[in-house]
């Protein structure tokens, strides 16, 4: 975050892939790593670390489906539940 704030974007951008190594789904992550590839890792010329949350952006979008979020060891999705799950919750 540090190298965003100060305008060093490319290098932000290098720590954003890198957090992106850990968890592809880091959803503030992939908004960074879009926000910065939309402005060719350069920071606006007249850039003072900080955004203006007032002043309209074109923000990029986070397109997220469910076959990512299955790759995240988070359980089932949209009530699908494993028939040996079924049982053993049966069991108790």
């Amino acid at each position: 975050m540090a190298n965003y704030l100060e305008g060093d974007w490319l290098n932000a951008l290098n720590n954003v892939n890198l957090a992106l190594n850990y968890s592809h789904m880091d959803g503030p992550a992939r908004w960074m790593k879009e926000l910065l590839e939309q402005h060719k890792n350069l920071p606006p010329d007249n850039w003072i670390g900080v955004r203006d949350i007032d002043k309209k952006m074109d923000l990029p979008e986070i397109n997220m489906n469910k076959d990512d979020l299955r790759d995240q060891d988070t359980g089932p999705m949209d009530g699908e539940i494993k028939e040996k799950d079924k049982q053993s919750m049966s069991e108790d």
